[in-house]
């Protein structure tokens, strides 16, 4: 076989294991087909867990659902630290804290875990 020969065979076989290509245009209009469904996917889920996650804290006392909001940043997606919160209830770090562990432990209940399962796995 020759050089030339050789050259164009392994060119083939190349050309053969490649994968397909594809316009970048193709390639765009996919993306932004897979984005949509999936930003949608995503915001769907993110509204169900919302509505759970409120269902949930709302079988807490007033205090308790406030302390975890305020902690987690569950309403503006700000975590305040024990300090700040306990300056809002007028109340020490080591309160607050007690207050959270309390709230935390309610929540690992298994009547209220279950409504939040699904979202773990």
């Amino acid at each position: 076989m020759s050089a030339v020969g050789a050259g164009v065979f392994s060119l083939r076989k190349v050309e053969l294991a490649a994968p397909e290509i594809i316009s970048l245009a193709e390639a765009q209009r996919l993306r932004l087909t897979y984005d949509g469904e999936t930003a949608l996917i995503e915001e769907v889920s993110r509204t169900l867990l919302t509505e759970d996650i409120k269902e949930v804290l709302n079988t807490l006392s007033p205090r308790e659902e406030r302390v975890l909001e305020l902690r987690f940043g569950l309403k503006d997606g700000r975590s305040q630290t024990l300090e700040e919160v306990g300056k809002e209830f007028t109340l020490t770090r080591a309160r607050i804290r007690e207050i959270e562990a309390k709230a935390l432990q309610k929540l690992r209940h298994p009547s209220r875990l279950q409504r939040l399962k699904d979202y773990l796995d």
